[in-house]
């Protein structure tokens, strides 16, 4: 299953979705005289989907929602009561020993464990849960973000590994036999965080979300940067991000995890 609604998802994602449609297309327009209509409007279609999710204003229209569900946890202000686990949902990572930890875990990763470390640290006593498995690696990806987390100075007995869940339904399963009915800081990318909470309340724990790893920023900055009038890797990236977390969402309801 885990491995099915991967594929599946892939070919919804925009950029494949409109490559499907243009490929289509051209196959109808070069190979069909019957279809020349159909491969047309498949080959509009697709460049269309493609050009629309390349612009900052669609691709931030469907993120945002997501990212702004729950606001940045505020460490200066203290929780009550004070949480005694912070757990950083796994992200991904490559062990190449020619490059730097931080550089084999990917930027998600990082900025999660960061942050995780960030608020662990204001509560003397707490621990740090770390998950992710070893499906597409070497090294399980819990264990990598246990390594980081040691050289940026939390003790090894501060951290709690989960070496074996593959999805954030499996992370949810695994903490829940860990924390109970104990207070828990949650801390995910903010594109992630609506269906996580959801997941892991629906595991029967009441975490506190801690988003980070924003992609939709809001500055003072007024200026007009050219680059908004031109189609742009990170938008597609932003609206492919979306998109996996809306159908991460619907499949979620359908089975019956959230």
């Amino acid at each position: 299953m885990f491995l099915f609604k991967k594929i599946v998802s892939q070919f919804l994602m925009p950029l494949s979705a409109s490559t499907l449609l243009i490929l289509g297309g051209l196959l109808l327009l070069w190979f069909s005289r019957r279809q020349q209509t159909l491969g047309k409007v498949l080959v509009s279609i697709g460049l269309a989907l493609l050009l629309i999710c390349s612009y900052v204003w669609p691709a931030g229209y469907l993120l945002r929602p997501l990212e702004r569900t729950f606001p940045a946890l505020d460490v200066e202000q203290p929780l009550d009561p004070a949480p005694r686990y912070v757990m950083v949902l796994g992200s991904g990572n490559i062990s190449d020993p020619a490059l730097p930890l931080t550089s084999q875990l990917d930027e998600a990763a990082v900025i999660r464990l960061v942050e995780g470390i960030r608020i662990q640290r204001r509560y003397p006593g707490s621990r740090l849960i770390v998950s992710g498995g070893d499906r597409y690696d070497i090294h399980a990806h819990a264990s990598q973000l246990a390594r980081l987390a040691q050289d940026l100075g939390v003790p090894a007995e501060e951290i709690i590994l989960l070496t074996e869940p593959d999805d954030t339904e499996q992370e949810a399963a695994q903490a829940a036999a860990i924390v109970g009915s104990e207070p828990l800081v949650l801390v995910t990318s903010a594109s992630h965080m609506r269906r996580a909470m959801a997941i892991f309340e629906a595991a029967g724990m009441q975490p506190v979300a801690a988003p980070t790893v924003h992609r939709i920023k809001e500055g003072p900055i007024t200026e007009f940067w050219p680059g908004t009038a031109f189609p742009q890797p990170r938008n597609l990236e932003n609206a492919t991000r979306a998109v996996y977390e809306y159908l991460g969402y619907v499949w979620g309801r359908l089975i019956g995890a959230l």
